[in-house]
Parts: C-alpha cells; sequence; structure tokens
C-alpha cells in the first residue's frame, strides 16, 4: 500500500515535529525527510508556495545528514521548522 501525497505530508509534519521538540533526531530522520519531500514533489502537482516550502525541507534534510553536531543543527533551525510545519497544515489539514 503506497500513501497518498497527504499521507506523506502528515508523515513529513510528524518528523519535523520531533525535530522541533527536540526528540529524537538522527541522520536516518534528515534521510527520511529528503526522501518524502523528493516523492511528493516528483509524483504530485504541488502548488508553487509548498513547493518553495519543500525545497527548504529538502535542504534541511541535505545539510543535517551531514552535520557534525545534529542536536545544534536542529535546534538553530527551529524557527524554520515551526514555519515550515505551519505551512504543511496550511496545505493539508492534520
Amino acid at each position: 500500500m503506497s500513501l497518498n501525497v497527504n499521507d506523506q505530508l502528515t508523515l513529513l509534519f510528524d518528523l519535523l515535529d520531533d525535530h522541533y521538540e527536540g526528540c529524537c533526531t538522527s541522520v536516518a530522520e534528515y534521510e527520511q525527510i529528503k526522501r518524502i519531500v523528493q516523492h511528493v514533489t516528483r509524483h504530485s502537482q504541488v502548488p508553487d508556495e509548498i513547493a518553495s516550502v519543500l525545497a527548504d525541507i529538502y535542504n534541511y534534510g541535505h545539510e543535517g545528514e551531514s552535520s557534525l553536531n545534529i542536536q545544534q543543527y536542529t535546534s538553530a533551525r527551529k524557527q524554520d521548522i515551526n514555519k515550515w510545519k505551519h505551512s504543511i497544515q496550511q496545505f493539508s489539514p492534520q
């Protein structure tokens, strides 16, 4: 069973929420964030306003993978994470 776009955005929201709360951030989660964004942008028509947010989230995942201090990197991006969560909620109500 494959996940539809709303399911994927919900999963992305949940991962970002965990990062915002400071819980259990790992390289694997950054990789998962990138995969979700790639799949959503490749397999669906997304409006420009959410496409821009997804590009920012992808970059967050990409940079997070190679971060030497994951917790510090995530903490420094909390304001962005919160903004992205809000954008996802607006595009795909939970």
